[in-house]
């Protein structure tokens, strides 16, 4: 995988169009009015220190309390659709409680997302969102594509046992998501919740968008939350490296329960006039993870690795009347003509043997007919422990010595001693050109076993 010329770029997000304008008038008062500007820069949000605590509170629980109120006329709205009785649509006025630990789920109902996975246990569930002067409720929402059949069920699921009544007003489905709903989820809820099956997100942006905000992420380390994660700035849904599956769906749903139980719900509920440890961690959040997922970061990101160094070698290509392109299009072709030839790689010294010296020298001939040393790139390459008991491949360069008879070339290298009781290794030619943007710019490869 280490050869594969593919980089990456996290995604981020717009913050002014995410962030609640309580939120913005905030920064510009404690932060500066240009924080914007300097939104990238980590010194900005040092700043987020002095805002305080319950300030910072407050203005969350006017948020909360505006998510709650349109969830109510969700609700309503819902059951009127479905012809309730009065008496249910009426009731959706007084479900979900302003004051309660409110955790929210939403995106597209993607399988591999598991929305379900806080059902795995459904009386420990009960237990924990149903706890005397603790009360917890999880607000979802979300799409699932009209061809994706499981994905609609994981939705009526959600919605079957949100009418169970243990769960009533406590696991609420709001339906019609869209970049509205989305606003106030990300702008009022205290945690926001991510479940991926790993290594299934590919980057994840609605706890970006959460964060910006001072809502908590609890998440399962893939995509985004992977890199943004430090152990102090939310949780963690936590499982065995390389787990199957199935082990991994029971190792997360343990944490995800384990996490609420011992950290999540008593650090919201250990408060008097405010929860000042819970704010503690929302600034943390907010400092540590604001400079980096936004689209500020990102689009400098694409510029900086990818954009620039594609323009400066497009100007590289254009000038003196496309000299280097005409170049580098003739060596192509001459390798597709005579890569046929290259072959037979023979070691020149018993690769087994143990070395005297702390490095073994290695000659390797080489076949390559018409072309010429300076023209490919060849290597000894074998694998070794990486004392995790993980097998990883070595490349070890080989070094142009001279042309011999038969359309030989020989090369040279020098590998450790303590490497060399290995008995499998191959020798690696590929084509190499000075302009070449990648070391895989062209697809052919030539490996031997010596």
């Amino acid at each position: 995988v280490a050869d594969v010329p593919i980089g990456h770029i996290t995604n981020g997000v717009h913050a002014e169009s995410w962030i609640a304008a309580e939120i913005i008038a905030l920064y510009d008062q404690y932060l500066g009015e240009d924080w914007t500007l300097r939104q990238t820069e980590r010194t900005t949000w040092e700043a987020i220190d002095s805002i305080p605590s319950e300030e910072l509170w407050q203005i969350h629980k006017k948020l909360k309390a505006r998510l709650i109120d349109h969830a109510r006329k969700n609700l309503e709205e819902q059951r009127r659709r479905a012809k309730d009785s009065p008496e249910r649509i009426a009731e959706a006025q007084t479900l979900l409680n302003p004051e309660a630990l409110t955790i929210g789920f939403a995106r597209r109902f993607a399988t591999y997302k598991r929305a379900n996975l806080l059902f795995h246990d459904l009386p420990r569930l009960s237990r924990i969102l149903n706890q005397s002067g603790r009360p917890v409720q999880i607000l979802f929402a979300g799409k699932a594509h009209p061809a994706d059949i499981p994905g609609q069920d994981l939705i009526r699921e959600i919605y079957r046992v949100s009418q169970v009544d243990e769960f009533k007003g406590k696991i609420v489905m709001l339906e019609n998501y869209d970049i509205n709903l989305a606003r106030y989820l990300v702008q009022g809820v205290d945690v926001w919740l991510n479940n991926p099956l790993r290594p299934l997100e590919a980057s994840g942006t609605s706890g970006e968008k959460a964060a910006l905000n001072g809502v908590i992420n609890f998440s399962v380390l893939d995509g985004w939350w992977e890199e943004g994660y430090d152990g102090t700035n939310g949780w963690s849904i936590e499982s065995s490296p390389d787990s199957d599956w199935q082990t991994q769906e029971n190792e997360n749903a343990e944490s995800l329960y384990t996490k609420l139980e011992q950290e999540i719900i008593p650090l919201y509920y250990r408060q008097e006039t405010y929860p000042e440890p819970w704010t503690a961690v929302m600034k943390r959040s907010i400092k540590t993870l604001s400079p980096e997922y936004n689209t500020h970061r990102m689009v400098q990101n694409y510029t900086d690795q990818f954009y620039a160094p594609t323009m400066s070698r497009y100007r590289k290509f254009q000038a003196d009347g496309n000299h280097a392109a005409h170049t580098l299009a003739e060596f192509k072709l001459f390798i597709l003509k005579n890569w046929g030839e290259v072959g037979s790689a023979i070691a020149r010294d018993d690769l087994t043997l143990p070395a005297s010296t702390g490095f073994k020298e290695v000659k390797v001939d080489i076949h390559l007919g018409q072309i010429a040393m300076k023209d490919v790139a060849a290597e000894i390459v074998y694998y070794a422990d990486n004392k995790e008991g993980i097998w990883e491949p070595v490349h070890v360069p080989l070094i142009p010595e001279k042309d011999i008879d038969g359309g030989f070339s020989r090369f040279h290298t020098q590998i450790p001693s303590h490497l060399t009781h290995l008995k499998h290794y191959s020798v690696r030619v590929r084509p190499y050109h000075p302009l070449f943007n990648h070391h895989s710019e062209m697809s052919h490869n030539y490996t031997s076993v010596l």
